[in-house]
């Protein structure tokens, strides 16, 4: 073969290598700032994930503040503000009873009242604990936030037994029930009572 066309078939070939080697070069380049790219965009949406989810639970804690809304409850206060409203409202001492559930409803709206005597504090429930027919005692077990509401209010729920001894024989009775809890200028409130128990207290004590 010709030396001079060796040549010139061995130059082509070693530039068609460059050229290769280049090209896997600058796609390998392309493909890791893609990559890099991708993954920054990746950590910048899982950063603004995190932040959204630190502004969602921050709003929960501070009670709404952060949204100008002075009434909002915040759930641990809502809570708190329920178990010791229970110690008076479920109170059945015929001693104390009349008294703490007469205090206990200067902390309810009167919607709340109604819905709570006709589910807790009925007329033959609560005669028969005065004049002593019955004697009662209300045992709490759980009492937990359960909801925050768009208006600011938060739903509580509690949970305990209900002991009663009457004339023929001592009765266990679950309760399980649900309060919403408001706020206005005077403070914390019951507006809202809902017993997910069936039936009604009242009704089994006879």
């Amino acid at each position: 073969m010709n030396p001079v066309f060796k040549q010139s078939i061995l130059k082509i070939i070693q530039d068609k290598l460059f050229i290769g080697l280049l090209l896997v070069g600058l796609l390998t380049v392309f493909i890791g700032f893609g990559a890099s790219n991708k993954s920054n965009d990746d950590d910048k949406d899982e950063k603004q994930k995190a932040k959204s989810a630190y502004r969602i639970t921050k709003t929960q804690a501070d009670g709404g503040a952060e949204n100008g809304n002075e009434f909002c409850v915040e759930p641990g206060l809502a809570v708190d503000f329920v178990k010791w409203w229970l110690t008076g409202a479920m109170d059945y001492n015929a001693v104390q009873a009349l008294k703490d559930h007469e205090e206990a409803a200067k902390w309810m709206t009167n919607d709340a009242k109604s819905m709570f005597n006709a589910n807790f504090w009925s007329p033959d429930l609560s005669n028969g604990i005065l004049h002593g027919r019955y004697a009662g005692q209300f045992q709490t077990i759980n009492v937990k936030a359960l909801a925050i509401n768009p208006d600011g209010t938060v739903v509580v729920g509690f949970e305990g037994n209900m002991l009663f001894q009457t004339a023929k024989s001592p009765t266990v009775q679950q309760v399980i029930a649900d309060v919403l809890v408001s706020k206005d200028k005077q403070g914390l409130r019951i507006c809202g009572v809902y017993n997910r128990t069936m039936p009604i207290i009242g009704q089994v004590v006879r």
